[in-house]
């Protein structure tokens, strides 16, 4: 395909290359325009929600350019998966343009790493990235991923589902 439309240039040898990457991102971003048209044809109410890494990883890594799918109107929410265990690197990564901008036009929840088989996390790290969201007004926090938050951590279950209610007090609708 690459060779159809560039008049027989190879792929260059590196996945990294810039023209490349572009080149096949727009492939997928085409793909989303198309499979977001169908499902909304079929059911135009859908919420069609992705959970990518941020811009700067998941393009370059795995071709997602969501925010074109954001901009396009390809996509109806973000839970961008901001997973990081320095405080400082996780608020770098909610006040990127890129999130903001998204923000501001569809719902954006931040995915929060709850912890690795190995590596626990703390609740009271938790506690100041669900705070860090909160006072940016994101959409809300997802956790990454159920074990650990309760098999897998330094605190007994019912210490941390103590923990977890105290966040989240209060019902709150979706939309």
């Amino acid at each position: 395909m690459y060779q159809g439309e560039l008049k027989g240039l190879s792929p260059p040898e590196s996945f990294s290359e810039t023209f490349w990457v572009r080149w096949r991102a727009d492939k997928i971003n085409e793909f989303m325009g198309r499979l977001s048209a169908t499902i909304k044809e079929i059911k135009p109410d859908c919420i069609i929600s992705v959970s990518p890494n941020p811009l700067h990883f998941s393009l370059p890594a795995y071709l997602q350019d969501w925010l074109t799918w954001e901009r396009k109107g390809y996509i109806s929410e973000i839970v961008l998966q901001v997973y990081r265990s320095e405080l400082e690197h996780f608020v770098l990564e909610l006040e990127r343009v890129e999130v903001e901008l998204a923000k501001n036009n569809i719902p954006v929840a931040i995915g929060i790493l709850s912890g690795l088989k190995n590596r626990p996390t703390s609740m009271s790290e938790i506690s100041s990235q669900v705070q860090e969201v909160r006072e940016r007004g994101f959409a809300g926090v997802s956790f990454f991923f159920y074990e650990s938050l309760w098999k897998w951590a330094e605190d007994p279950p019912v210490v941390r589902e103590r923990y977890i209610h105290n966040l989240f007090p209060t019902p709150v609708s979706r939309l």
